[in-house]
């Protein structure tokens, strides 16, 4: 952020930190895009298990040091990346979406950041 951000950001629910936040800011807008990563044993993860893991960042990330007057941070789109076959969303307005990420197979997590952020294939 160009040193414009002189504190951590963390979630208003949780001492929660995002593994990755993305900004992408021109003279005219500033977008946000939080990638977070998620172990999972299991091969499939439901769309609620997303939306639940994932809810937190969209509504919730906040500059700290925590005060109720601090400003919110508007996130554009979290990413959740995960070892599990992540569903589709149910609705196309959803600030939420999954990608499948295991080493050694191709992924498109950066694909689905680079969309989020406005930028060309």
């Amino acid at each position: 952020m160009g040193g414009r951000l002189r504190h951590s950001i963390r979630s208003l629910t949780s001492t929660l930190v995002p593994d990755v936040g993305v900004f992408l800011m021109t003279d005219h807008e500033q977008r946000m895009v939080v990638v977070d990563a998620k172990r999972r044993s299991a091969l499939t993860m439901r769309a609620d298990d997303v939306a639940e893991a994932s809810s937190k960042y969209v509504w919730g990330l906040r500059v700290s040091p925590p005060s109720d007057g601090a400003p919110r941070l508007a996130v554009d789109r979290v990413v959740l990346a995960s070892t599990a076959q992540t569903p589709e969303m149910y609705s196309d307005h959803s600030r939420i979406e999954g990608s499948t990420v295991v080493p050694g197979r191709k992924s498109d997590l950066m694909g689905r950041v680079n969309r989020a952020l406005g930028l060309a294939q």
